[in-house]
Order: structure tokens, then sequence, then C-alpha cells
């Protein structure tokens, strides 16, 4: 379709056509991927995930001593403290509290 909304017809064996059908695939399989990609790494997210200062170890830790959301949603800043650095426990218990 051109500027004046004419349409072009183009023949099934035409090299242009296949041309464009290859472009549509690939344009599609890369939107597929880039989804699925982003789906799977939203999976494996955590609360813990982007609070500065908390690092594999430390959410190894939290996980160990708070094992589901509810109870590091009842936790108090000084348990979480014990097991990070004040700064971070903070950031993290306001990330919780944002979660309720």
């Amino acid at each position: 379709m051109d500027e004046n909304f004419n349409e072009y017809y183009l023949d099934d064996d035409k090299k242009l056509f296949l041309l464009l059908t290859r472009m549509q695939d690939e344009v599609h399989r890369y939107a597929i991927t880039t989804h699925i990609n982003k789906r799977n790494k939203s999976v494996f997210n955590s609360v813990f995930d982007d609070v500065p200062g908390i690092g594999a170890k430390r959410k190894e830790q939290l996980i160990k001593a708070f094992p589901s959301i509810n109870e590091l949603k009842n936790a108090k800043i000084e348990e979480i403290e014990q097991i990070v650095p004040k700064e971070s426990a903070e950031k993290l218990f306001e990330k919780i509290k944002g979660l309720i």
C-alpha cells in the first residue's frame, strides 16, 4: 500500500513476495524469542533483586531465615539487619512493605 492507499498485489511465486515473506517470518520469530526470553528472565526474579548490598550469598541467607514471603513480610527490620547491613535492610524493608 502506498501513501494514496493503493494496494499492489504480488504473485506467490515472485521473488519479492518470497523475500517479504521471509522478512515477515524473521520479524515474527525475533518477537516471539524476545518475549520468551523476557518472560523466562522474570520467572527467576525475587524481592531481593535490585536491593543494593544483597548478593547471592546474602540472598541465600535471607531465604534460609525467611523461607516464605509471609515470614519475610512479618519480619521486623531488626531481624533483617542481623543478616544484611542496615542500609540494605531498610531498602528491603521498604520494598517488602510496598508489596503488601
